[in-house]
């Protein structure tokens, strides 16, 4: 709170008056507080406050000075969709690879060599198959 009412004090003194000094009475009429907003002093005491719009407009000039600094971004996706928690594509693979039916708890009992070795023989099923 103590932030935001002293940067309120130097957004009005910074107020473009024509050398004119405000009062507190000044600024109760719609006028001034009009001409406060037309030129965004009104606004610029929140541009530290995450969510407001001149703090957007901070952070998207600071990302275009980025940009134009450093180049276009790129990013490196890795993504894991762990296919050997998935009873129902392990259930699906041992009846496709191992000819096998099997039910939910003798999935479970699985060993990690064996989840693995089903999700790699078959990676056209593993990559088609969404979870559930």
């Amino acid at each position: 709170m103590h932030s935001a009412t002293s940067k309120v004090n130097v957004a009005v003194r910074k107020h473009k008056t024509g050398g004119q000094v405000f009062t507190a009475g000044d600024l109760r009429g719609t006028d001034s507080i009009e001409k406060l907003i037309k030129f965004d002093d009104g606004y610029r005491v929140l541009k530290d406050r995450r969510g407001s719009p001149p703090y957007w407009e901070k952070a998207k000039s600071d990302l275009y000075a980025m940009i134009r600094q450093l180049g276009p971004a790129q990013i490196f996706l890795t993504l894991s969709a762990a296919e050997t928690r998935w009873v129902h594509l392990l259930k699906m693979l041992s009846e496709i690879v191992d000819s096998i039916t099997l039910t939910d708890e003798p999935v479970s009992q699985l060993t990690w060599s064996d989840k693995c070795r089903l999700i790699s023989s078959d990676p056209v099923t593993t990559y088609v198959c969404p979870p559930f």
